[in-house]
Order: structure tokens, then C-alpha cells, then sequence
């Protein structure tokens, strides 16, 4: 077991890995995309699953939000819904010849700081869980060359991402603004808990309206390359796949903080219309 002393400035590390998998601003007529939902005998993180429909073709798609490392069953669930898709455009930054093959070692920054959150929180990883190696799959996302050549031209990276962040946050507070945040107590507390995982993740799972309004504020103005950009390339490759009448029911699934931007364009830029959505729990958490 972690020692609790080491455990704080580990989870101070990783958190924006978590904040990775947060929305920003919703979509008009669209709810949150991630919640924290109470029952009488458990709390639950829950992922939303939008629907839309284009009027004329008929054709749905489904825009199926992600959280990277969630319960098994989560990603289980996910695994037999697939199954349901003529089509699944998924998000990897990856070779596409090698993207339906995404286990193994992987020495990216980001990839260590998700597999150490998940091993802290006792939770599975979505690459080793989801099955991708299905033949309606379809990669959806920047290679990692285009995906480090965009980012270099607009000086972006996950540091500096994080560093605007406190910096906009500081300025909020300067400003006598409320910012929302977990405070050290409350870390403390759960840190020190019988059963620090399942304490840790009811905390952060329970602060997730206050990591949508940091994240945001990332998208002003012409947005970012992991977010925006990446979402132009999934549409991209939609409008692609739309081109083909097979597809009636098509599934885009990506980390739930691309998912607003991606509902405003599937209205505005191809003409479907919101029809409804589903809540999936990603983290349950009993109650003691």
C-alpha cells in the first residue's frame, strides 16, 4: 500500500489526467456529459451516451463519451453495446495501422500518469478493457507525428495546458471569484480512509462540475489541438463514413471533454438533431 505521504503529491501530479476525460461547455438542449449521481445505497460517476438522428437519412449516431480507467463493468458494458454499431469511430493517437492493437508498452508521459491513477484508484484502463480489434471499428484520430507537429506549431502541450489553467484560476481568485477545487483537508481525509480508493474516487468523482468549469475555459478562442482539432479529424472521417449507405447506426467514441464541441457540430455542420440520451455508471461506489 501507498504511503499516504506520497499519495498527495501523486494525485496533485495526476489529476489533469482525470480532467482529460471532463467536459467543457455543454451543447445547447444537452445536459452535462459527466455527472456524480446519489442512490440510497451508492454513489456513482456516469457518462452520457447523446443520440442523434439526421432527418432525412435516418441515419443515428451516437456520440459515446469516455472516462479512461472506470470500473470493468463499465468498460464491459461499453464492449457489448459496440456490438450493437455498423460503425465505431474511436480516438487513439496512434498509427492507424496499429491503432486496433493498442495494448502494450506504451512510454508516453501521458500513459504513465493514467496507469499510475489507475492503479492508485484501483480501476481498470480503457485500451486494456475495450476491444478494438473488431473489423467496424474505425480509427478516428491524429497520428502521433500530425498529433506533436500541430501541437508544436501553436506551443501547446499537456504542461502548459495545466499551467494556463492555474493560471486562470489564480487570476479568478485574484478577482475574489469562487474556485471551485478540493481542498487539502478533504484530501487528507480520504487519504488517511480504511479505504482510500474507493474515499479518493467518491472525492473526485463528487468535485467533477468544478473540473468542467476549469476545462472550459481551455476552448476560447480558435481551442486546442487535443481537443478541437482532433475532433475535426473524427468528423472528418464521419463524413467519410456517412458517404457509405451501410451505415445506418454509427457510434463516435471519445473522451467525454470532446464531446460538446462535437454535438454543436453535428448539428450546425451536418444537420442532425439531438434525440435523446443514456447515462452509463463508469465508477460505482457503494456506500458504507
Amino acid at each position: 500500500m501507498m504511503n499516504p505521504r506520497k499519495a498527495l503529491p501523486l494525485l496533485l501530479a495526476f489529476a489533469p489526467i482525470l480532467l482529460a476525460a471532463a467536459p467543457a461547455k455543454q451543447a445547447k438542449g444537452f445536459g452535462e456529459w459527466l455527472r456524480f449521481h446519489k442512490t440510497p445505497k451508492a454513489d456513482e460517476l456516469q457518462v452520457a451516451i447523446g443520440q442523434f438522428k439526421h432527418p432525412k437519412t435516418g441515419v443515428q449516431v451516437d456520440l459515446v463519451g469516455a472516462i479512461h480507467i472506470g470500473d470493468r463493468a463499465y468498460y464491459q458494458e461499453l464492449n457489448k453495446r459496440f456490438g450493437k454499431y455498423d460503425a465505431v469511430l474511436f480516438e487513439l493517437v496512434a498509427d492507424p495501422k496499429r491503432a486496433r492493437n493498442p495494448r502494450g508498452p506504451n512510454k508516453s508521459p501521458v500513459n504513465f500518469m493514467q496507469r499510475s491513477m489507475q492503479r492508485f484508484l484501483n480501476l481498470d484502463f480503457q485500451l486494456d478493457t475495450i476491444n478494438y480489434n473488431r473489423p467496424h471499428f474505425i480509427h478516428a484520430d491524429m497520428d502521433p507525428k500530425t498529433f506533436a507537429k500541430r501541437q508544436r506549431a501553436r506551443g501547446e502541450s499537456m504542461f502548459n495546458l495545466m499551467w494556463k489553467i492555474m493560471q486562470q484560476e489564480m487570476a479568478r481568485a485574484k478577482k475574489g471569484q469562487p474556485v471551485d477545487e478540493i481542498t487539502p483537508g478533504e484530501l487528507l481525509i480520504a487519504l488517511f480512509s480504511k479505504n482510500r480508493a474507493l474515499e479518493m474516487k467518491r472525492l473526485l468523482g463528487a468535485n467533477m462540475a468544478a473540473i468542467e468549469n476549469t476545462l472550459s475555459t481551455l476552448e476560447a478562442g480558435d481551442g486546442t489541438v487535443i481537443l478541437t482539432e482532433r475532433n475535426q479529424v473524427a468528423l472528418k472521417v464521419l463524413k467519410k463514413t456517412l458517404g457509405d449507405s451501410k451505415y445506418k447506426k454509427i457510434a463516435i467514441f471519445y473522451g467525454a471533454a470532446h464531446m460538446p464541441d462535437m454535438a454543436r457540430r453535428l448539428e450546425k455542420e451536418f444537420g442532425f438533431r439531438a434525440i435523446g440520451s443514456q447515462w452509463l455508471p463508469a465508477w460505482h461506489m457503494p456506500r458504507p
